[in-house]
Order: structure tokens, then C-alpha cells, then sequence
């Protein structure tokens, strides 16, 4: 030991440490005022620098890479970078941790050494945050604009925002687009694998399903269902393909309610109960179908009236556009055609037309009257003129040729005049001409043979004329 307190074993030198080549280039220099170290390459220039100032180290340039390679005690080489667990490259810029048996791993502490992030390259894993640190992770654009974040304190994912629209993309293993989550269409989609949309919920706040080869369905399940994939569970289900709509089953009746702005229930379709049910603002049944196979309409100061129009009809909101009319309040049954018919079976080659008059026949059926005063006379064959029978009784059996006839109320006629002018009020009966009607002048004859009474003049010829219909 030296008086300094060197050990006299020791290398001291005065100035600096250089070591050349045998080509007298300067290789590694120990800088004596500062304590650095440099070392050269065969040019002599600088590619390595640990300059105890500031205490820096850095390596690399003048046409060499830079590499730090690090090794744990297991290592039994190294040469080369196999072996290392810790790795940086200069030549493609990537930092390596682990390997050769080592998991890399990077931690990240706080001030007061509390662990704020990890990324565990043997699980896979990044986490950040933790103890009273909550874990942020953002990305930005060019402009120094946050674009994306995901806030663990808030369990939140934000995409987009800056000027930019935020998506969000999943895709299949062949790298097809299979669901799109879109800020600027406000909707997400669902795709097949040829990225044809089957499914869509916004755009517009719709809810869209189907399409393209595959049938939209809507399935919702109560609570105690035990499997999602069983159709059969859901206590209401959509079905695409049929346009039909199924509420109830196994979780019990379904029940089809609509309320109005004010939440009163104003229709109630009933599957326990059986019926569908109309109620007024305070909640009273005025109408019902259903309930023992009745409809119910009326009461609770409402008038249950019936309406039925006829095909024509342009106006369902129109009363006198109505055929047939149901009135509550009078009792009444309105029919606004005017008689009272039966189809009755034609006679073997029998033709008729309406308001021709027909007669019985041996065989039961009914063919057209040419004989004056005939009391075989059935009726007029309704339809004549625009009037139609406002009651049919009775049908026809199926494949017979039948007519309607008119067996009491308003029918067009045909008449005859030329036997003898008709007048209103005048009694009609049968005449000579083939399914005419004429002037019944000797009442004796008439008896019987009585069609009804003329409603209508007639001076001459023939025509259709209005006739009250009163066979006797």
C-alpha cells in the first residue's frame, strides 16, 4: 500500500490509458480527467462511450450496430444474442426480454415503489394499475390528440373523438370482417363470411335482422330459462320468415297489451283468458272478442254498434258506406239492400235472369213462370236494377244451379204492360210472357197467385219496374 492508499499491487498511471492495434489505431481510450471510457473502431472513430459524467453509455454508429445483450447465470455462451435474456437492437429497433428459459418481464413503480404496470410476456398479460393507481391506456395521433383510451377506473373504452369517427372491428380467423361497431353510421353490424350484413342495430335506431340467405328472429327469455340456444324457452319470439309473432309458453300465458300516452291499458290481448279486450281511458271494457267465442261491444256508456262494408266502400270511418248495420242503442239490424231472398235449386235445363219470376216445380226446384195467374209462383230472382237481397235463407247444395229469389221486401221486376197499364199499388201476378208480371185485373183469379204490388208505374211495353214482393 502506498502512502496515497493505492495497493502497490496496482496498475497507476499518470496520464491516460490507450490501447492501440498492431495497425496503430487508437481501440480504447480510459480518459484520465474524466473517467470515461471510449472505444474505437478500426478507423479510430468512436462506437463506444461510457462517460462517467452524467454517467452515460452509448454504442453504435459509424457503420456498426449497437447491441446490449444481457445473460443470466445459466448461460454457457455469450457469443451472439441466443442465450440472451435481455436484448436491444439498434438495427431494427425492438428491445427483447426473455428467452432461454426466462419469461420477460417489465414492471413499472411509482415514486413510492408500488408496482403501476406490467407487461408479462409468459402470460401474455399487460396490466396497469393498481393500489389507489387507476390503469390508463391512450393512444394519439398526429396531432397529439387522444384517439383512443381505455379507463380501467371507469371500465370504459372510448374510439374516436379529435376528428376522428371511433369503430370498432372483430374479425374471423380468415381476417373477414365479422362485426363493425360504428361511431359515424351509429350502428353495429353483424356479418356473414362473404361480409354481407345479416344483422344491424341503429342506423336511424332500428333494429334490423335477416337477409341475404339468412332469416331474422328475435328470441326473449325469462329468467329461469336454463339454455339461450333453445327456441323453445323464450317466452316471445319473432319469427322472420313466417311474420309471426309467438308470446307465451313454457313461462307461461302470453298477453299482447298497448297503452296509451298516458300507461292505461287500451288493448288486451288475453291468451289465459282467451279474448281481446277494448277499453276506454278509465280502464272499462267496452268491447270484447272472445271470452266463451262471444263478441261483446258496448256498455260503460259506449254503444256498441256493428259496421260491414262492402268491397267498394272508400271510407271505414263513413257510416252510410255500410251495408249492414248493428245499432245498440235503437236494437235495430240495418240492412241497406232491400229484400228478403232464398237460393232456391234451378229446374233441369232451367235459365233464368234477375227479376224474372219463377215457379215451383214437381221436382222441388224453380224455373221461370209463363203462364198468367200461375199459383205455383214462387218469388222475383233478386238482383235486378241494383238492388240486392239484404238476407240470402238457405243454400243450395254444393254443385247445383241455383237462383236467389225474393220472397218478401224491394225487388226490380220485369213487367208487362200490354195485357194493361200498371199503376202504383196495383196487385201483380204472373203473365204469359216468359218470367213477366202484369196487372192482376180479375182478383178472384189473383188469389194465390199474387207476386206483391207495384211500386212503380208502367204505361206500356215491358221494363224493370221497383215491386214490393208479397207472395199470397
Amino acid at each position: 500500500m502506498t502512502d496515497e492508499g493505492i495497493p502497490t499491487n496496482d496498475l497507476v498511471l499518470e496520464g491516460d490509458l490507450v490501447i492501440i492495434d498492431a495497425a496503430g489505431v487508437v481501440r480504447l481510450r480510459l480518459d484520465r480527467e474524466t473517467g470515461s471510457i471510449f472505444g474505437h473502431n478500426s478507423d479510430g472513430e468512436v462506437v463506444l462511450r461510457w462517460q462517467v459524467p452524467g454517467n452515460n453509455l452509448s454504442f453504435g454508429g459509424h457503420g456498426q450496430d449497437g447491441d446490449l445483450t444481457i445473460f443470466d447465470a445459466d448461460a454457457n455462451t455469450v457469443a451472439g444474442t441466443a442465450q440472451a435474456v435481455l436484448h436491444i437492437n439498434s438495427q431494427t429497433g425492438t428491445l427483447r426480454i426473455g428467452g432461454s428459459g426466462v419469461d420477460g418481464r417489465i414492471l413499472g413503480q411509482d415514486g413510492e415503489n408500488t408496482q403501476t404496470f406490467l407487461i408479462d410476456a409468459g402470460a401474455g398479460s399487460i396490466t396497469v394499475g393498481n393500489d389507489g393507481q387507476e390503469g390508463t391506456i391512450q393512444a394519439r395521433n398526429s396531432s397529439g390528440q387522444t384517439t383512443i383510451r381505455m379507463d380501467a377506473e371507469n371500465g370504459n373504452i372510448r374510439a374516436g373523438g379529435g376528428g376522428v369517427d371511433g369503430d370498432l372491428l372483430l374479425r374471423g380467423p380468415d381476417g373477414a370482417l365479422r362485426v363493425h361497431l360504428s361511431a359515424d353510421g351509429q350502428r353495429m353490424e353483424i356479418r356473414d363470411p362473404d361480409g354481407e350484413i345479416t344483422a344491424m342495430m341503429g342506423g336511424d335506431a332500428n333494429i334490423r335482422a335477416g337477409s341475404n340467405g339468412r332469416t331474422g328472429n328475435l328470441f326473449l327469455f325469462p329468467s329461469d330459462a336454463g339454455n339461450i340456444f333453445s327456441d323453445g324457452q323464450a317466452s316471445i319470439a319473432l319469427n322472420g320468415e313466417t311474420g309471426n309473432a309467438s308470446l307465451g309458453g313454457s313461462a307461461g300465458d302470453g298477453d299482447l297489451l298497448l297503452r296509451d300516452t298516458g300507461g292505461a291499458t287500451r288493448v288486451h290481448l288475453s291468451a289465459s283468458d282467451q279474448r281481446l279486450e277494448i277499453r276506454d281511458a278509465d280502464g272499462a271494457i267496452t268491447s270484447m272478442m272472445g271470452g266463451d267465442a262471444n263478441i261483446r261491444v258496448g256498455t260503460n256508456g259506449r254503444s256498441g254498434n256493428m259496421y260491414l262494408y262492402p268491397r267498394g266502400a272508400d271510407d271505414i270511418f263513413d257510416n252510410t258506406q255500410a251495408t249492414i248495420e248493428l245499432n245498440a242503442d235503437a236494437g235495430d239490424i240495418v240492412l241497406s239492400n232491400g229484400d228478403c231472398a232464398e237460393e232456391f235449386r234451378l229446374a233441369t235445363d232451367a235459365a233464368v235472369e234477375a227479376g224474372q219470376i219463377v215457379r215451383l216445380t214437381k221436382d222441388g226446384g224453380v224455373r221461370a213462370t209463363t203462364r198468367a195467374y200461375d199459383s205455383r209462383v214462387a218469388g222475383v230472382v233478386a238482383g235486378a236494377g241494383g238492388l240486392r237481397p239484404g238476407i240470402v235463407l238457405g243454400r243450395a247444395q254444393a254443385g247445383e244451379t241455383s237462383a236467389r229469389v225474393a220472397l218478401m221486401g224491394q225487388v226490380y221486376c220485369w213487367a208487362d204492360a200490354e195485357p194493361g197499364e200498371i199503376e202504383i199499388g196495383d196487385i201483380l201476378v204472373s203473365g204469359s210472357r216468359f218470367g213477366h208480371a202484369m196487372r192482376a185485373s180479375d182478383p178472384a183469379k189473383a188469389f194465390g197467385a199474387m207476386i206483391g204490388k207495384a211500386m212503380e208505374p208502367l204505361a206500356c211495353r215491358t221494363g224493370l219496374i221497383r215491386v214490393l214482393v208479397n207472395i199470397s
